[in-house]
């Protein structure tokens, strides 16, 4: 072992790690060989951009490599640092080396993630309000639709007649428009009018109000969640036209040995596009987080 060292986690420490491993190389960082349990992150492209081979390897391997030093089992991150450099000495083969990625690639897997994201915290919202609708105002939804509250249109409704007797005031033209406008064809005017104006469930002094002011807060905070969504969907669509519009128009002259042309994703966005049943989120998904197995293509991972 030439040495041993602990960096602190930021900028300033992945510079002088870097520093470090290179003063045992004369400046070379082609020459050192760095072995890491995650494929993406600050520290493996910090590494890469510097000049350094990087290797990735699954953790239940680590695990199984961490036999060699401790049967016990005994997990510690610096006796993981001597697992993985003796791996990647002895055993290079179990170990996939990692090469940089496109950047439309990681922009992509950046929104990708962003609208899982925001997706789950729309459904998280969502049911959030129609709890609270629940404690003073059943009638304004029900179980059969636990997903309507996901939708702008309904949290419009639920933030224009907060409380049942602001409901049985509105007409029925209004309510017609306000479906029309948000294509809600899952119930008409009348239907709605007469779910409104059916009998009020009476709750405490105050339960009322407090259940208001709680749905309101969430009305504005699940607006701002469909905004962001359609945002990020609108940028998943930019991005994903961006790397089927850069393909190669003519695969027909293209060789064996010349497969696949263009960095990750260029080729492969055209071919997933084509498949039926695949839209952005699902290909958006596949060329973000499999980037590393589509370009190696290697079908069993996949």
């Amino acid at each position: 072992m030439r040495g041993e060292r602990t960096f602190k986690h930021g900028g300033a420490g992945l510079s002088a790690m870097a520093a470090w491993l290179l003063s045992f190389t004369a400046g070379q960082a082609g020459d050192v060989g760095v072995a890491l349990e995650t494929p993406r992150g600050p520290v493996v492209e910090s590494l890469m951009e510097r000049g350094f081979v990087v290797h990735a390897i699954n953790p239940k391997q680590v695990d199984r490599f961490r036999d060699r030093f401790s049967p016990a089992g005994a997990k510690d991150d610096r006796r993981d640092a001597r697992v993985l450099a003796s791996a990647l000495r002895i055993d290079p083969r179990c170990l996939r080396r990692l090469e940089s990625t496109d950047p439309t690639i990681m922009e992509l897997r950046e929104w990708s993630r962003l609208s899982e994201d925001l997706t789950r915290e729309r459904t998280r919202l969502a049911n959030r309000m129609r709890e609270q609708l629940w404690r003073y105002y059943p009638r304004s939804s029900s179980p059969r639709s636990a997903t309507t509250w996901r939708r702008p249109g309904h949290s419009t409704r639920g933030s224009a007649w907060p409380t049942p007797r602001a409901a049985q005031r509105v007409r029925e033209k209004t309510l017609a428009r306000l479906l029309a406008k948000h294509r809600i064809r899952r119930i008409d005017a009348a239907a709605l009018r007469r779910q409104l104006r059916a009998e009020a469930v009476k709750v405490a002094p105050g339960a009322a109000e407090a259940a208001v002011a709680h749905v309101q807060l969430v009305v504005e905070r699940l607006v701002l969640v469909h905004q962001q969504r359609g945002h990020a969907r609108r940028q998943l669509d930019r991005l994903v036209g961006r790397l089927a519009e850069s393909a190669p128009a003519d695969d027909s002259n293209a060789s064996e040995e010349t497969e696949p042309r263009g960095p990750t994703g260029r080729a492969d966005a055209t071919i997933l596009l084509s498949l039926p049943g695949i839209g952005t989120g699902v290909l958006a998904t596949l060329l973000a987080e499999a980037s590393d197995v589509l370009q190696r293509r290697d079908y069993a991972a996949l």
